[in-house]
């Protein structure tokens, strides 16, 4: 096939569409900065690229899910013996099985040719290979555009770049709620952590009910004066039971519980304050969130025995939109990235965009993308949340 044409007069949708497919590549939307477009009314997703960066957990994919084993207490009986006593021997089968099931989801869009002809100027031929195609891996297509081309270039880089973000706060939305109601997706961070009960409701295929080791530590109505207090118990007790040297490593929370944070430790309020450096947490935070390759908000801060711990910016969006009980902004999650991640499908990465040739009827070139992810945890009692009280 011949490659874009130097006359930048008149464009034909087989070169549309091979534009968008060559610039849906991460190489490619590397753009120049001055040419960057703002996009504004985005929040970031500190917890979301935690856990798609250091999230960890051990199993085997299997079609639909992700199972998680589990090997509880063998509980065996000890035998005092003597002599010629006679040994009893007993047979505990402890290995449990957790699966997850995997949650599909799609997001599409459009790009009109209109639009473009709109933008740059240029005439879309449509009568010239409309139902044609680009060979975009053959050498030279690329070089041969000229000024169309360029022009080309950066309303898809644009394109690509908004489509992306997209994608990213939806799925942000969807890995914090429950999503109990929608049985097409995943089950939601706050289905598998609730901050309402630890110990009832589904964890995979089983009930928290059946077991204490399905169930993560959970405090509500904690008063601000509690807090430390409480925060020192999750401590505890998320590490009482682990052999593997791992800990709380990552933890976020809502504004309320943030403002307290800083009030509690760090502006005088109580005497940890002579000890706690702003300046020094806030500086860590950044230094550990640089190693795992995270980004997280400035104003997130370092505790010793928890990691790092940032304020969840997307709180205050799913609080307006969902009016959730307990508020999302009074909320305070704990966990330990080493038994728990959110993982994808090996086809249905949301960062991979599959664009679709032109129809014939009508003058539009669209895109998608795919997820298939779920939420798993290879062991709960790890994790926790503190709710804190007030209206």
């Amino acid at each position: 096939m011949a490659g874009i044409p130097s006359d930048t007069s008149t464009l034909t949708p087989a070169e549309i569409d091979a534009v968008l497919r060559a610039t849906a590549s991460p190489s490619m939307l590397k753009k120049d900065p001055s040419k960057r477009v703002a996009f504004v009314g985005n929040v970031a997703t500190p917890t979301l690229n935690a856990f798609m960066q250091m999230g960890k957990v051990n199993g085997v994919p299997l079609r639909g899910a992700f199972r998680a084993f589990l090997s509880t207490p063998r509980n065996g009986a000890f035998q005092p013996v003597s002599g010629r006593d006679i040994l009893n021997y007993e047979s505990i089968e402890t290995l449990e099985d957790v699966d997850y099931r995997y949650g599909e989801g799609h997001m599409g869009d459009e790009w009109v040719h209109q639009q473009i002809e709109l933008a740059t100027g240029m005439a879309i031929d449509r009568q010239a290979t409309v139902n044609g195609s680009l060979d975009i891996s053959k050498k030279g297509w690329w070089k041969r555009g000229g000024e169309a081309l360029g022009k080309m270039v950066d309303l898809a880089k644009t394109k690509h770049d908004a489509f992306q973000l997209d994608m990213r706060q939806q799925l942000n939305k969807y890995f914090w709620r429950a999503n109990t109601s929608t049985a097409k997706l995943w089950v939601g961070l706050d289905s598998l952590i609730s901050t309402s009960s630890n110990t009832t409701g589904p964890v995979g295929n089983r009930d928290r009910a059946s077991s204490p080791y399905l169930r993560h530590r959970l405090f509500t109505g904690v008063a601000a004066d509690d807090l430390e207090l409480a925060v020192s118990q999750i401590m505890r007790d998320c590490a009482k039971n682990l052999q593997d040297g791992t800990s709380l490593n990552y933890s976020c929370c809502g504004y309320d519980v943030y403002d307290i944070l800083l009030t509690k430790l760090m502006l005088g309020d109580s005497a940890i304050s002579k000890t706690f450096d702003r300046n020094w947490a806030e500086d860590k935070a950044q230094e550990m969130a640089g190693k795992i390759k995270i980004g997280i908000p400035q104003n997130a801060i370092y505790v010793r025995g928890i990691g790092i711990v940032t304020p969840e910016p997307v709180f205050e969006e799913l609080q307006k939109e969902d009016l959730a009980t307990p508020d999302w902004n009074k909320r305070w999650y704990f966990f330990n990235m080493d038994h728990i991640a959110f993982k994808w499908s090996a086809e249905k990465d949301p960062d991979k965009t599959i664009v679709h040739p032109s129809p014939s009827y009508q003058k539009v070139t669209r895109m998608e993308k795919n997820v298939g992810a779920c939420l798993a945890a290879s062991r709960l009692d790890v994790h926790g949340a503190i709710v804190i009280s007030g209206s």
